[in-house]
């Protein structure tokens, strides 16, 4: 499967979709989990629904920091109480391509002030 950009999911509402980028925010609820992920084109929110011990996709969301790098896989849906544009994907895989320390290293020297 492809990489799609974030900007041309909308056209492909339904399909199995695969994307990559990084890692904004995480919610992570006892029913199900939430991951915000950017690209350099936009913004899409990622869900799963938690199942049993068996859940390995429960657990590699769970390790998720800020700025982690992933390749997400899933079936895109269309959900008009997501704020980003209107859908979701549902997800069927992540791979962490790289796990972001946290908290993130970045101080004020490296801002030049």
């Amino acid at each position: 499967m492809n990489r799609t950009l974030i900007k041309y999911l909308q056209t492909l509402i339904g399909q199995k979709v695969q994307i990559a980028g990084f890692v904004q925010s995480v919610r992570d609820q006892k029913r199900m989990q939430f991951v915000i992920l950017r690209d350099h084109t936009g913004m899409i929110q990622l869900f799963h629904e938690k199942g049993g011990d068996e859940d390995t996709l429960k657990v590699a969301i769970s390790s998720l920091t800020q700025e982690s790098a992933i390749i997400a896989s899933g079936t895109l849906t269309s959900n008009q109480n997501v704020k980003l544009g209107g859908g979701e994907i549902v997800l069927e895989s992540v791979d962490v391509a790289s796990l972001a320390e946290t908290p993130i290293p970045i101080t004020i020297a490296h801002h030049g002030i």
